[in-house]
């Protein structure tokens, strides 16, 4: 089967607390297509509700890597495991992808940007703190948004944030000038790690900035 490539320039980033996606509304979404579902219907789901281009990310799954397309691999595993239901839905992207929809979903609201699987995963206007994971997630690199220094005044992170997520292992970089943090062997950091740091990251920002 032939799979077209999507234009990820028609990605449509969410902007305003507003408009924040979220699991529902991609289920009601889901719930409106009176159709089977298979990769253009998956694809179509999740770039219209959290503006992410599926064709753009790249497949981890042990199982699909010999795809050579995305889609190609949602149909695989669509025929496979046979599943129509929202969760499974996001189940098997998070499988394939390393995309956890639910914890995207999650981070709009705590006005955290992500950048990762060469796209922007979350970014809306209002957020305060950029996230960048490196190619194949080996690395990450935090660093304020100009949102947040356009109202506190500070250029690098604030010192309780720096302090909390210290103990995880990121430290300045001068090179990158942001917070970062590297594998020593070179590996992806874990799912596990990644909400750590998420969550480290969100509790700063309701414990002190919530107001801005």
């Amino acid at each position: 089967m032939f799979y077209e490539k999507t234009d990820s320039s028609n990605n449509k980033i969410p902007d305003n607390k507003d408009s924040f996606p979220s699991v529902e509304k991609m289920d009601n979404y889901l719930k409106t297509l009176a159709r089977d579902i298979e990769s253009t219907v998956v694809c179509a789901s999740v770039k219209r509700v959290f503006g992410i281009d599926i064709d753009l990310a790249p497949l981890l799954h042990s199982d699909y890597v010999h795809l050579e397309h995305p889609r190609a691999a949602i149909d695989s595993y669509l025929q496979q495991h046979g599943i129509k239901e929202g969760h499974e839905i996001r189940s098997m992207i998070k499988q394939l992808f390393g995309i956890n929809l639910t914890g995207i979903a999650e981070l709009h609201q705590d006005r955290i940007s992500l950048y990762s699987k060469d796209q922007w995963i979350v970014k809306n206007n209002k957020s305060l703190i950029h996230v960048h994971t490196g190619k194949n997630d080996v690395d990450v690199k935090i660093l304020p948004t100009a949102y947040f220094t356009e109202n506190t005044g500070l250029v690098e992170l604030p010192q309780t944030m720096q302090d909390a997520l210290a103990p995880l292992g990121y430290s300045y970089h001068r090179k990158e000038q942001a917070y970062y943090y590297s594998d020593p062997d070179g590996l992806p950091v874990s799912g596990e790690f990644k909400v750590q740091t998420m969550k480290t990251i969100a509790k700063i920002i309701k414990q002190h900035y919530a107001h801005l």
